[in-house]
């Protein structure tokens, strides 16, 4: 009885996990068909994130931007349980709050300049 994993066709990666959550994050995915690999590559077909996540972290800025999919570990745990590669939509990848830095959520400084838009500038 030869049985497709549910991993079968992906390449994998993981950021922000303890050694033994990491360990046994990769048994799971190459049991299930899967290719582990440390590094996260353009050819990666997931990335698994501890949630929530560093969203300064450098493998989770390289996903967004090869737009590799981001999962949390419960994916992998499920799709285990399940015997099936569960819907990565459903685990989404929860962004960690970073303390106050002195910007806002734009990444824009926090305090905007007294000028009002509106008004004339005095020239030198």
């Amino acid at each position: 009885g030869y049985r497709v994993g549910c991993f079968a066709g992906l390449k994998v990666t993981v950021t922000g996990m303890t050694i033994p959550e990491r360990s046994a994050l990769r048994e799971a995915i190459t049991k299930g068909g899967g290719i582990f690999v440390p590094m996260l590559t353009k050819d990666c077909t997931e990335l698994v994130c501890i949630s929530p996540c560093d969203p300064g972290s450098k493998k989770y800025k390289m996903a967004i931007t090869w737009k590799v999919p981001t999962v949390n570990k419960q994916w992998v745990l499920d799709s285990t349980n399940q015997l099936a590669m569960q819907d990565e939509k459903r685990y989404p990848v929860v962004l960690a709050v970073p303390q106050s830095t002195g910007t806002g959520a734009t990444g824009l400084p926090k305090q905007q300049t007294s000028r009002s838009a509106g008004t004339p500038q005095p020239s030198a």
